[in-house]
């Protein structure tokens, strides 16, 4: 879990126990996803980052036009899914470190959004906060 200071939280699940607190952005952590092989924070410093388990330094960067206020990760890892304050949606490529942005809207911010992986094609289904949906 994230703070407004820019905070992680590292949290022991069965004990409940306070294991780890590390300083990640310079802005509030808007979300965190990860998988068996990383971490990935999104900031209003926007910022998304992809650190290892231990927080010690993040191994990639990318940098937005506005907040980054959602994220989530392929489920084969290799791709990061990223929406900001600004209206973009974007998908950041793990092997290649390339970032291509899919969706650009300049009036709304881009709330949630969901994939669906087809045999030659992702899908993402997008929600901005001024009532539209973009797929």
């Amino acid at each position: 879990m994230g703070n407004d200071k820019g905070m992680v939280f590292q949290i022991n699940y069965k004990t409940a126990e306070l294991e780890g607190v590390y300083k990640c952005h310079d802005g509030p952590v808007r979300s965190i996803k990860c998988n068996p092989a990383y971490v990935v924070t999104g900031s209003d410093d926007c910022f998304l980052r992809v650190w290892p388990f231990d927080f010690s330094e993040f191994f990639i960067e990318a940098k937005h036009s506005g907040s980054v206020t959602n994220i989530d990760i392929k489920k084969d890892g290799l791709k990061i899914l990223a929406c900001t304050a600004s209206g973009n949606l974007g998908v950041l490529d793990v092997t290649t470190y390339e970032y291509n942005t899919k969706i650009r809207t300049t009036h709304s911010t881009v709330t949630d959004f969901d994939t669906a992986q087809g045999a030659d094609v992702l899908q993402i289904a997008c929600i901005s906060d001024g009532a539209t949906i973009k797929v």
